[in-house]
C-alpha cells in the first residue's frame, strides 16, 4: 500500500508541495489504461489512506 504522499514523493520528488489530488487524477488515468474501463482490478483505493496494487 502507498499513501498519496508517498506516491507524490516517489514520482514528483519529495520537494514537491503540490495538490495531493494530482495523484488521484493520475491514478484515474492509469486505471483507465490498465483496466480498459472495467472495475478497478490492478490499482485499488484504500479509503482514507491511498492505493494498493494487485491483481485481485
Amino acid at each position: 500500500m502507498f499513501s498519496r504522499q508517498q506516491l507524490l514523493e516517489a514520482v514528483w520528488e519529495h520537494s514537491y508541495h503540490g495538490d495531493i489530488r494530482l495523484v488521484d487524477a493520475c491514478v484515474k488515468r492509469l486505471r483507465y489504461k490498465l483496466d480498459e474501463g472495467r472495475s478497478p482490478r490492478y490499482v485499488q483505493t484504500v479509503r482514507g489512506f491511498g492505493y494498493r496494487f494487485g491483481t485481485s
